[in-house]
């Protein structure tokens, strides 16, 4: 076997492995993640499982994965009744020469087929720098967020928003030109009974990242719009224990224009994750939202967006 593939840990991973997962509509993160006042497994998590699952597969191997590639989400995963059985499905598999595992999040009911609605590819990657860089977006220093003039706060957003508290991610949120930046709100009520085992990071920075999407495709749309597809999502570091400072979520659309990049970066510059080529589609019945309230926040970010293009950071 050459030497390449005798270090990739993904390489000698059992060949596959399926996880059951118990979902109790009550769980903070459903209760908590309720569009039209349903429970719906949001994204965010839906990854998680997927990390979980490779996790297990790849149990006390290092290094943890760190990249997911190819992210579908083909339907909501709603839940009808108090409690869902969820099905994950890992297997690994070569993609274009390189070790990988893909998983699949799916649905299942008596002899019907198997719904599945996320998808992923779990690759090998290196581990995210922590040094301080200038941001690839606008250019400036990460640390200089801490300055930027935050115009829109968490009621504003999450009036909109149909997140309950322990989804309540975005703390404040501005745009600067092209681009929208979100701080992570770390008071977060705390989970119980979760079972998806979320170790690091925490899947709420992700969702983070997801919102801070959402609400610049709100200022450049006016409409409400879910994930579709991610080209990939990749961790950096692990974070030491204890807390991370503030952090904060910066989103621009790419250069082709049609997907969205994002980076949440610690105060001090460190990438904590990068999601990119990020796509959407309309919210689907039997959601809803208010468009006169989507059109009136839209109004508060561009307004902000004229007055801040031009915002130059004070030196740290």
């Amino acid at each position: 076997m050459p030497a390449d593939v005798e270090l990739n840990p993904l390489a000698t991973a059992p060949q596959r492995a399926e996880l059951a997962v118990l979902l109790h509509a009550s769980e903070p993160f459903l209760n908590d993640h309720r569009p039209g006042g349903q429970p719906l497994l949001g994204t965010a998590m839906g990854i998680e499982l997927m990390f979980r699952a490779v996790r297990a597969m790849a149990s006390g191997w290092a290094p943890e994965p760190r990249r997911f590639e190819q992210v579908k989400v083909f339907a909501p995963l709603i839940l009808q009744h108090p409690t869902a059985t969820v099905h994950v499905r890992a297997e690994r598999v070569a993609n274009s020469g390189r070790a990988a595992i893909r998983c699949v999040v799916e649905s299942r009911n008596g002899a019907e087929p198997p719904v599945p609605h996320f998808e992923a590819l779990c690759v090998d990657a290196q581990p995210g720098t922590a040094e301080p860089h200038p941001h690839p977006h606008t250019g400036m220093p990460t640390h200089g967020a801490t300055n930027l003039p935050f115009t829109v706060n968490a009621a504003d957003v999450y009036a909109v928003f149909f997140h309950g508290p322990a989804f309540r991610v975005v703390a404040a949120a501005t745009r600067v030109g092209g681009e929208m930046v979100c701080e992570w709100q770390p008071a977060l009520p705390a989970w119980t009974h979760a079972p998806t085992n979320a170790a690091q990071p925490d899947p709420r920075w992700l969702e983070l990242c997801l919102q801070t999407a959402g609400l610049l495709e709100l200022a450049t749309t006016q409409r409400m719009l879910i994930p579709k597809r991610i080209a990939s999502v990749e961790h950096g570091a692990a974070p030491e224990r204890g807390t991370p400072g503030r952090v904060f979520a910066h989103a621009k659309r790419s250069e082709a224009g049609a997907a969205i990049d994002i980076t949440l970066e610690k105060q001090d510059g460190t990438r904590l994750l990068h999601v990119r080529g990020y796509r959407t589609e309309p919210l689907p019945l039997p959601f809803s939202s208010d468009a006169v309230a989507l059109q009136a926040l839209a109004r508060r970010f561009n307004a902000a967006a004229s007055t801040s293009s031009t915002f130059t950071t004070p030196p740290p």
